[in-house]
């Protein structure tokens, strides 16, 4: 099986928010989930995705307001707000 060198590039809606996030590897493979830092997106990770995918499953979310994430529109960018976000895209995710 080939290893993807590019991510599937993938939206999905959380708490009202549509949430950006890329995905590189095999979907059976261990799971890796990046977050980036509040300067930057899911393009952070791409070079360590490209040399980790063939054995990982690497998901790089872009959390909002960053990448091609919503913004928030009551302006919820503590790390609470990103934290309850992340993990209700987990529960939607699996």
């Amino acid at each position: 099986m080939a290893t993807l060198l590019q991510p599937q590039s993938t939206f999905l809606i959380v708490n009202g928010l549509r949430v950006h996030y890329l995905d590189w590897g095999y979907p059976s493979a261990l799971p890796v989930v990046c977050v980036h830092g509040y300067t930057s997106s899911a393009q952070a990770f791409a070079a360590p995705a490209r040399h980790f995918q063939g054995r990982s499953h690497i998901i790089a979310l872009d959390v909002r307001g960053h990448g091609e994430s919503a913004w928030s529109p009551t302006e919820a960018y503590q790390y609470h707000d990103q934290k309850r976000a992340l993990r209700l895209w987990q529960v939607r995710h699996e």
